[in-house]
């Protein structure tokens, strides 16, 4: 936004006006500082370039983006459903830019020979850019609430939020403060992209994996200490995913309801440290960092989205799903016509519900069922784990997982996620290959390729019934969560049903 990047028609630099306001000050001291650098510059003749971002995401592949301000603000705002109306309308827009793209252009920069000085504002052409009602639809879709109808011209929204809008939401009257209908010069930053090689991406890529990630992180609560903190994130198709790199065939675990790859960070590493293999574990569609599917059936949308994610993996890989992520894994085998995927199911979840309270409640609309989710108690679902942990394990578990839970609960997104399925599962509108009938007709050698392990304290599920009977089974004395809180078992009866595939 500093002006004294152009000049004025006698070569000197346009000027400021005051605003006495504390947040207009503090933007004038920022362009009061890019003018001093930049008379210093010419007082001691030495090239100077200027990076000006506009505002910064995160970067490809995963957009994880960790500063909560800027389009965070912005994405905040949407989450509450506070943002009803279009600001400005559809003259107006919010330039943005990967932090890689800053990162690369300001090393390439600092390598140049010979350098020539220059202003480089780092944001598209705003006609080439999402205008502000296509980037809140985008957000709204990704956010999964209404897209927001009609436009409000930007002053009366800055006026309302100065007015008591900022307290009685919460939502700072900087969450709009980014909003513009300039238009900058930007033809020295496409001339520096030309000299680097590249041309300038389509934002449009990698809003959905921002979108999610933020939308995630706003709602996040940090997981215990004892979790580890040496693991990388990545992204493998539209799934954002966590994990170790190895040697050998990798692991790919896929989690359940009410959970996130997260959630199965210590099973994942206990299976790294034990097999020295690439562990990653998947985010779903919807859950966690990973952004909503684009097909309307949740279970299709969910088994298309892995194989894109599977796609990426050449050669053989073991897939392991856990709950609802064992029947989306064993589809998506079903359906990748691969050989070299052998399968590890864990709690299989599908057509085998026992009757149960659910049954009545996936027959809701799916906003009631959404707003059912939401609304449950944390002490609720802390009662609900409580049963899954025992002596040293328990150490406050069920307390921070049922924190989780409702915590990651209140985005819309993430709790449209979980409903979609859990009315998959309880609805009984369920294809051939959504249930595992199909398993009956696998070949021998498929069979042995494929491991279930069932935690027969499960009061919620009972064992699929249709599971093909030479399929190797492994009973264990846990309830549905075994892979969150038994992982060192479950790491074990992995790592040894890998060591027979060799």
């Amino acid at each position: 936004m500093s002006p004294y990047g152009q000049r004025n028609e006698q070569g000197g630099y346009l000027q400021v006006d005051h605003v006495g306001d504390q947040e207009s000050a503090y933007e004038e001291m920022k362009f009061h500082a890019d003018l001093l650098i930049r008379e210093h510059a010419e007082e001691h003749n030495y090239p100077l370039s200027v990076v000006n971002p506009s505002t910064v995401v995160g970067p490809r592949p995963t957009g994880e983006t960790e500063q909560t301000g800027g389009i965070g603000l912005l994405i905040q705002a949407i989450q509450k459903r506070l943002m009803p109306v279009v600001p400005g309308g559809s003259s107006y827009w919010l330039p943005l830019v990967e932090n890689d793209i800053v990162a690369r252009t300001l090393v390439f920069l600092s390598k140049e020979a010979d350098p020539a000085g220059g202003t480089y504002p780092l944001l598209a052409r705003k006609e080439d850019s999402p205008n502000m009602k296509e980037l809140l639809h985008l957000l709204a879709h990704e956010l999964d609430v209404p897209k927001p109808k009609g436009a409000v011209p930007l002053p009366w929204i800055q006026w309302a939020m100065k007015s008591g809008g900022t307290r009685l939401t919460g939502v700072p009257a900087e969450s709009v403060a980014f909003i513009t209908n300039r238009s900058f010069p930007v033809e020295e930053t496409e001339a520096l992209f030309t000299r680097m090689g590249q041309s300038w991406p389509d934002i449009r890529e990698q809003l959905p994996l921002v979108t999610a990630d933020l939308d995630y992180r706003l709602r996040y609560t940090p997981l215990p200490e004892e979790v580890p903190a040496d693991y990388i994130r990545s992204r493998s198709g539209n799934m954002a995913m966590i994990g170790w790199e190895g040697e050998g065939e990798p692991w790919i675990i896929v989690h359940g309801l009410l959970q996130s790859a997260d959630e199965m960070l210590p099973l994942g590493e206990q299976l790294w440290k034990e097999t020295g293999n690439p562990v990653w574990l998947m985010d779903l569609a919807g859950f966690g960092r990973s952004p909503v599917h684009q097909v309307d059936e949740a279970f299709e949308g969910q088994v298309g989205t892995l194989l894109k994610a599977l796609d990426e993996f050449e050669g053989p890989v073991k897939l392991v799903g856990h709950s609802i992520g064992a029947a989306i894994v064993a589809a998506a085998q079903l359906r990748s016509g691969r050989t070299d995927i052998r399968l590890g199911l864990l709690q299989p979840v599908a057509n085998n519900s026992n009757p149960n309270v659910l049954r009545w409640i996936s027959r809701l609309p799916r906003g009631v069922m959404r707003s059912l989710l939401r609304l449950r108690s944390e002490k609720s679902w802390e009662r609900m784990f409580s049963v899954y942990i025992s002596g040293e394990d328990k150490k406050g578990m069920d307390h921070m997982i049922a924190k989780r839970i409702r915590s990651s609960l209140q985005s819309p997104r993430i709790a449209g996620a979980n409903a979609d399925l859990l009315r998959w599962i309880h609805s009984g509108k369920r294809g051939r290959v959504s249930s595992f009938s199909w398993m009956k007709e696998w070949a021998d050698d498929h069979t042995n390729h494929t491991l279930v392990v069932w935690g027969k304290e499960d009061r919620e599920y009972h064992y699929p019934q249709d599971m093909n009977s030479q399929v190797k089974r492994i009973d264990v004395p846990y309830g549905h969560y075994f892979p969150t809180f038994q992982y060192k078992e479950t790491a074990a009866i992995l790592a040894e049903w890998a060591d027979t595939l060799k």
